[in-house]
């Protein structure tokens, strides 16, 4: 099992740099944080993938119908992603995931 998580993870990293050229001007958002249990719920409610949790503790989860994934650090701070192709705010990526927006704390 833990192998298939390392694997997500790692194809995880491999797809974005492939698609980084292409993403350059990506939206990328803070959205506070969020446990790895709260995310997993709410990826599992979008019908969406779950990225696993890395050696580091990292997590995330994509859902690739809605053109979104948010990937998470070990201390729980996240990063919502959107293509280029779309104009994407925080909200609506909370939103798709079903998630209320938490403060930043810096």
């Amino acid at each position: 099992m833990r192998n298939i998580t390392v694997t997500s993870w790692v194809a995880a990293f491999v797809v974005t740099a492939l698609f980084a050229p292409t993403m350059a001007s990506a939206a990328e958002k803070n959205l506070g944080k969020h446990s790895q249990e709260e995310i997993k719920n709410a990826c599992n409610s979008a019908g969406g993938e779950l990225l696993g949790v890395s050696d580091l503790g990292s997590y995330g989860c994509e859902v690739a119908s809605k053109g979104t994934m948010i990937l998470c650090n070990k201390n729980q701070e996240c990063t919502g992603y959107t293509p280029a192709r779309t104009r994407a705010e925080h909200n609506r990526i909370l939103r798709n995931l079903n998630l209320s927006a938490k403060p930043v704390v810096k």
